[in-house]
């Protein structure tokens, strides 16, 4: 088959696609480029096709191609795309590593403006200052006055 053969079958597709399009614009999406088809449709479009142009337009139809039903002028359309895989280097791990004490140490670190956070923090200081008044006054038996600080200690 010659060039001017494949050029005219390729044109002859694009255009049977463009009308389609064409035929589907009550679609917002298709009406909002209904210039461009309209340009395509013309035979002044072909008659100097530029790499450019038909690129341009390619560009600004292919997001218009899901409009088309499976039975437009009986085509189906299939694509053969490869993708492209690159390596860029190592990602964070999904999950995380940390024990669950950390993550609330980091959690309140991190989110010490929190009014509710200031105010555990100072209750916390509280009770081990509490704790230590504790200790002083009872001395060194201070396990034995379970009951006292198991008192402080349940909410």
């Amino acid at each position: 088959m010659s060039k001017s053969k494949k050029a005219s079958k390729s044109q002859k597709s694009v255009v049977n696609l463009v009308q389609a399009l064409y035929e589907e614009g009550t679609i917002k999406e298709i009406k909002e480029k209904i210039a461009i088809i309209k340009e395509v449709l013309m035979d002044s479009f072909w008659q100097t096709p530029e790499l450019d142009k038909l690129e341009y337009v390619r560009v600004e139809l292919r997001d218009l191609i899901k409009h088309l039903k499976d039975d437009a002028n009986g085509q189906t359309f299939n694509v053969d795309i490869e993708d492209f895989i690159e390596y860029v280097g190592e990602t964070e791990s999904l999950f995380s590593v940390k024990t669950y004490k950390q993550r609330v140490i980091d959690y309140l670190i991190e989110n010490s403006w929190n009014p509710v956070i200031q105010k555990y923090v100072i209750l916390s200081l509280l009770l081990v200052l509490i704790l230590l008044n504790l200790k002083m006054y009872y001395g060194t038996n201070l396990e034995q006055k379970g009951n006292i600080i198991n008192l402080l200690l349940i909410p």
